[in-house]
Parts: C-alpha cells; structure tokens; sequence
C-alpha cells in the first residue's frame, strides 16, 4: 500500500521541481510590436472564397508597410463565415500609416460589401511596452 502512495508523490514532486526557477527568457526583450489589432470579421456565407482571396491579396501588401511585423487571418472551423484577423505594428505611428494606406480603404469597401454585419475591431498595447 506504501509503494503506490509513493510513486504518485515523487510524480508531483518531479512535476513541479522546476517551477519558480530563472531561465533566463525575458518576453519584453524578444517582442517585435508594441501594438496588436484584433479584429472579428462575419462574411456572408455565399461570399467566402471571395472573401479570403481578397484579404490574401490585403495581406500581402500590409506585409509590405514599415512598422507592420506580422498579419494573420483565422478562420473558424465551426463555422467557416467567421475570421479573426491578428496584425501586429511596432508601434501606434505604424497603425496610422496602416489605416491611412490608399489600399486599405479600397479593400475595406470591397470586404465590406461581403460582411454579414459590422467587423468588430480593437488595438491593443502590449502590456508594459511604452513606445510612441
């Protein structure tokens, strides 16, 4: 009875033995962005491929801009009219070169046009960072 006590206890004991310990990683010194847009996006379920070959092309030239490090689109697997879009800057200037692209007005409106109803967007800071 002792030895199957035990070998759950030494389990445990393995387990967390190297909690708490320094590695030496440091988040802050390894981020590229200070800002991060995440975005909801709802298309008409007629309209999706449509949808993903225009944003692959919107994609391809936010990639481009200075200051953006990164520009993603999920789709959802339950329901396949429904995306998340995750694009990260270096910092807040870069967001408003972004939105002020000539491109990024014209390929909001055609995606506008396939929406089921309004996009849900928000721009985050990473916690911590303080870059204009």
């Amino acid at each position: 009875m002792k030895k199957s006590i035990i070998i759950p206890i030494i389990f445990i004991v393995a387990l967390f033995a190297g909690c708490g310990q320094q590695t030496g990683y440091s988040p802050a010194e390894e981020i590229e962005y200070s800002k991060i847009i995440a975005a909801r996006l709802f298309i008409q379920p007629e309209h999706v491929d449509e949808f993903i070959e225009l944003f692959q092309e919107l994609i391809e030239l936010t990639l481009e801009e200075p200051g953006c490090t990164g520009y993603e689109l999920f789709q959802d697997p339950n329901d396949p009219s429904k995306f998340l879009v995750f694009e990260t800057y270096v910092n807040q200037e870069a967001v408003e070169t972004h939105f002020a692209a000539p491109y990024f007005a014209e390929y909001g409106e055609k995606i506008g046009e396939l929406a089921s109803q309004p996009a849900e967007i928000i721009v985050y800071d990473v916690a911590g960072e303080t870059r204009p």
